[in-house]
């Protein structure tokens, strides 16, 4: 019973001699020998774009973590004192949050919270989506 190379399927005579014992010629090995080594390369480029890939997913979830925990704390404190306060969101008229501080008797009704351009505190209580107003230096951006 005779058998068959397995590179280029042709069968291996009786009395013929198998390279390797699989295939019919040098040739047939070689060709095998570089198949199997462009599958191993474009395996290891394929595993470095999967480790790129998963590097940059982890970054921008740590970016996304940190954004979140510097949004917590905008809203967890205080935009008059830097105190902690009463934060309650979408508690207050038509959905709006609302804050409310202990330390220096603040409570506003917001819709956001951003940076005041004209003193540079921290925070600016948006009261409305048209009109701003800064607690500290009483500002108004309209």
């Amino acid at each position: 019973m005779g058998k068959t190379c397995i590179q280029c399927g042709k069968k291996i005579g009786v009395f013929q001699k198998a390279v390797d014992g699989i295939y019919c010629s040098l040739e047939c090995s070689a060709a095998a020998q570089r198949q199997i080594a462009e599958t191993e390369r474009k395996a290891a480029e394929q595993r470095v774009v999967q480790e790129r890939i998963a590097a940059e997913q982890a970054e921008e979830a740590a970016a996304r973590r940190a954004e979140q925990q510097a949004d917590a704390k905008a809203r967890s404190t205080c935009p008059k004192c830097g105190a902690p306060w009463s934060y309650s969101p979408g508690a207050g008229p038509a959905g709006q949050d609302t804050g409310s501080c202990s330390r220096c008797g603040f409570s506003a009704s917001f819709v956001a919270i951003d940076k005041c351009p004209s003193c540079g505190g921290t925070t600016l209580v948006v009261e409305s989506t048209t009109s701003a107003r800064c607690p500290r230096c009483k500002s108004r951006r309209e």
